[in-house]
């Protein structure tokens, strides 16, 4: 049994690039630090867990970017669905990595090439991973079952990081003169659980696999659908201009109050035989049928040919997210109290009386004494118009 692994070292970055079509060096920042960095602001010294402050000093026509979770989702289906054209066996994992199966490496290259994504083929998911994180960006990596251990020879212990295992355990399997995997799998288990307690039980299953069920059969995420087929072919894009237009306002009003980050155009052939297939991920959630209309339209131009016949057309809203509520109070909000006084005294004049206290009273019956309440607000408030 073959499995197949699709990797990306760099989700945020390719997000950003695939959804806003930014050429500047970019650094993706979570939290005031950077979470992710291209590899144009690498080379120039900008590191992951830096300051905002010190990537400006360091490269100042950089573009500093706030990291979008929803973003990089929409993107991440995106590509889950392009893979899902080549193969229905997908497995994802969490984004940026999912395992697949049904593939060859040639099959793939086409697809992890313009992503700039890596893949890796072996007999156990997990040295599938490792495959596709030893291939880099752009390639594949097949490991033959007879080669795994040479394989993990030429795999450091750094590689560890991309599998969440902490610094402060790459650290110590170096000191311990363990620098590549072929040697760290050589330990029992008990001595890594000892050393570092369930960290080291999950690098010892992660390097001593065993049996694994298949990959099973991709669901996709929920999208709103809607197509349109021709009575007759038409072969010029005027006539499906607002066939376009007609199919956004129908998308939207099955959207609802959600919201799309994901535009996918189809146009079929007559006999189904061909088909042009054009995505978008959009910068922000998009809900109104005036811009998925003009989405969709360019859509059509990208994929529009001279004398090409279209039978039908087909519009889908994938990466949806729903609204987010806002919470309100169920019940009535009571006005201050100075304000109801003031309002009863206009109204009964004399009826609201104040108690005033008198500091300097030479008698008991003296410090404290009631007089009406002023109806006008103290001098320095703002009064508030009454209702």
């Amino acid at each position: 049994m073959r499995f197949g692994c699709l990797f990306f070292s760099n989700l945020p970055v390719f997000a950003y690039r695939r959804g806003g079509g930014e050429t500047r060096p970019l650094a993706i920042l979570s939290g005031g630090r950077v979470a992710a960095v291209c590899r144009r602001a690498r080379r120039a010294g900008v590191l992951p867990g830096m300051p905002a402050s010190r990537v400006s000093a360091l490269l100042p026509q950089a573009r500093l970017c706030l990291r979008d979770r929803h973003l990089e989702q929409a993107v991440w289906e995106d590509v889950l669905a392009g893979l899902n054209r080549l193969t229905p066996f997908i497995e994802p994992l969490r984004p940026g990595v999912a395992f697949f199966a049904g593939l060859s490496p040639e099959a793939v290259l086409p697809l992890v090439r313009p992503w700039g994504a890596s893949a890796g083929f072996a007999s156990h998911r997990s040295s599938a991973h490792l495959a596709a994180v030893k291939a880099g960006p752009g390639s594949v990596l097949p490991v033959a079952s007879s080669a795994v251990r040479s394989f993990l020879a030429r795999v450091s212990v750094e590689t560890l990081a991309d599998f969440g295992f902490s610094d402060d355990m790459v650290e110590r399997l170096r000191l311990f003169g363990y620098p590549d995997l072929l040697g760290v799998s050589g330990l029992l288990r008990r001595r890594l659980s000892a050393q570092f307690g369930p960290e080291g039980t999950r690098l010892f299953d992660l390097l001593h696999p065993g049996d694994e069920l298949p990959v099973g059969l991709y669901a996709p995420p929920p999208v709103v659908r809607v197509s349109y087929d021709f009575d007759w072919p038409v072969a010029d894009a005027g006539e499906v201009v607002p066939v376009v237009r007609h199919l956004a306002e129908e998308a939207v009003r099955s959207l609802g109050s959600g919201r799309c980050r994901r535009v996918t155009l189809a146009i079929h052939a007559p006999g189904g035989a061909a088909l042009r297939l054009a995505c978008r991920v959009l910068p922000e959630a998009v809900g109104e049928a005036r811009r998925l209309a003009q989405t969709a339209l360019t859509l059509l131009m990208e994929r529009a040919q001279e004398g090409y016949e279209t039978s039908s057309v087909v519009l889908e809203l994938g990466a949806l997210q729903a609204v987010a509520p806002v919470q309100r109070s169920l019940f009535f909000t009571r006005p201050p109290l100075h304000e109801a006084a003031r309002a009863l005294e206009r109204t009964f004049p004399g009826a609201a009386l104040r108690a005033v206290v008198a500091p300097h009273a030479v008698f008991e019956d003296e410090a404290v004494r009631f007089e009406p309440y002023p109806t006008e607000a103290p001098k320095g408030r703002r009064r508030r118009k009454s209702v």
